[in-house]
């Protein structure tokens, strides 16, 4: 299953930043430190794509399994790390210059988007 998550991420982040090539913010603002980012375009956030669509499918097969019964607190409070782990991901993406709130929020959409197709449309949780 998580292959396939990362197959339709790999697949529509490509393809959607070579749709929309959108530039990165240090590409319009010379006084941003680039560090060591790619030179491809930024729009959706392949990184926001990529841990949102393959972090949330492993949530999903590790604690909403039905043969692991764990109580409530502990799923609810793995989810809360996933989700700080999602914003800290943003969080430095955004500080550094390599990505625009834009392209972020866009990234975390199809991520949960992809997800969302893989586990309720496909229903391929029960592979």
């Amino acid at each position: 299953i998580l292959s396939w998550v990362y197959l339709f991420s790999t697949f529509f982040g490509s393809t959607l930043k070579n749709f929309y090539q959108d530039p990165r913010p240090f590409w319009l603002n010379s006084e941003l430190n680039q560090g060591k980012c790619d030179v491809s375009y930024a729009n959706p956030s392949f990184h926001s794509i990529t841990v949102v669509a393959f972090y949330v499918s492993a949530w999903q097969i590790i604690f909403l399994s039905e043969n692991l019964k764990l109580r409530t607190g502990i799923k609810y409070f793995s989810l809360f790390l996933l989700v700080t782990f999602i914003c800290l991901l943003g969080f430095g993406r955004l500080i550094n210059g390599q990505e625009a709130v834009n392209q972020l929020i866009f990234g975390v959409l199809i991520g949960f988007a992809i997800y969302f197709f893989i586990f309720h449309v496909l229903n391929l949780n029960h592979i």
